[in-house]
């Protein structure tokens, strides 16, 4: 199990790469067509919109797996936070599995809507590009997502059957920590 995490680490991490430069890429183009707007009048990039929109894809889908992987995605813990920690593990444990059926569910319509794509030779209405790169895009994101949940699930199950004390996804990241502390330094310059 130990190599197939690193490969879905070494994945995940690579996809996270992809959409870091989507976002050099799409900023890039947005950029370029403000300035051509704003020193000619009529001159404008064809397709910003549909470029926009089809780097959403790639930004959304390639970070969803290396995000699950640090624990960053949004949770609300009032209640679990309260319970011991066994406990804690285990409704993790199931969480993390109930989440991974439903992303494979996603997982396997994305394979479904991609045949159909290719089926029908989609594309987009002013460049005609095609959405079906898009859509194996979109794939191959809910695919390594869902084989991060199911790592999760399994790790978290073990550690609630060995009784041992996981790392505590609850405890705020290094960007929360790092946030605070300069927002507590913004606040002792403010009142000098």
């Amino acid at each position: 199990m130990l190599a197939f995490e690193k490969v879905v680490d070494k994945i995940s991490r690579g996809a996270a790469q992809a959409s870091m430069w989507s976002i050099f890429g799409i900023m890039f183009v947005l950029m370029t067509d403000i300035i051509l707007r704003f020193v000619t009048e009529n001159l404008a990039l064809l397709g910003t919109y549909e470029m926009t929109e089809l780097a959403m894809v790639i930004i959304v889908f390639m970070g969803l797996s290396v995000t699950q992987l640090d624990k960053d995605h949004i949770r609300v813990v009032m209640l679990i936070e309260r319970f011991p920690w066994r406990l804690r593990t285990f409704i993790e444990a199931v969480i993390f599995a109930f989440t991974t059926y439903l992303c494979f569910m996603l997982f396997y319509a994305g394979i479904l809507q991609t045949q159909n794509v290719l089926r029908t030779k989609l594309t987009t209405q002013v460049l005609f590009i095609p959405h079906w790169p898009f859509m194996i895009i979109m794939t191959v994101g809910l695919g390594v997502l869902t084989a991060t949940l199911a790592l999760d699930s399994i790790k978290y199950f073990i550690m609630a059957i060995k009784n041992e004390k996981p790392e505590n996804p609850m405890e705020k990241s290094e960007v929360q920590k790092v946030l605070e502390e300069t927002e507590q330094a913004m606040e002792s310059q403010t009142l000098l």
